[in-house]
């Protein structure tokens, strides 16, 4: 697991604001992804390859605006989008290189629980609540597909 600030094509990207504590308890760990798996970032969404989107699970690819990432891994969190209502969001939240299609670039992307909606150009913060899984290398689409209905369900009861 990677925490900190991360060396990207040779240039440092600035740490993540550190872990969320939802509970208002001050002595959580101030590390990236902290104890709990705990951390947000912001940026503004821009398009990615859109395979989320064909394979029925559509995410918000978050440009992160030269910040470091948190650690790679499935996480249940929270999205809030600037300038749109009825946030913050549920959202099952994928950081790291998309190893199931040989991704090399890590990423943040985020799939909102029962949203429609256009967000690109959009301001977003992610945070995550509960870290739920390794990302993984699946053997077949299929079997990625099965894993992420099951995070999505897992997110939907972390999350309210």
């Amino acid at each position: 697991m990677t925490t900190g600030a991360e060396w990207m094509d040779g240039v440092a990207r600035r740490s993540c604001t550190g872990p969320v504590d939802v509970s208002g308890d001050a002595s959580a760990s101030s590390a990236v992804g902290g104890a709990a798996g705990r951390w947000t970032v912001d940026g503004v969404v821009v398009p990615g390859e859109r395979r989320g989107r064909r394979l029925g699970w559509p995410t918000a690819n978050v440009d992160v605006d030269g910040g470091a990432l948190p650690p790679d891994g499935i996480y249940a969190g929270l999205v809030t989008v600037t300038g749109l209502d009825g946030g913050p969001f549920p959202a099952a939240v994928s950081v790291g290189s998309n190893p199931t299609f040989a991704g090399t670039s890590r990423t943040v992307e985020a799939h909102l629980l029962d949203f429609d909606g256009d967000l690109y150009g959009r301001r977003v913060v992610v945070t995550a609540l509960h870290r739920l899984r390794d990302t993984a290398a699946f053997g077949s689409v299929v079997e990625l597909l099965a894993a992420v209905e099951d995070d999505v369900a897992r997110t939907r009861a972390l999350v309210r």
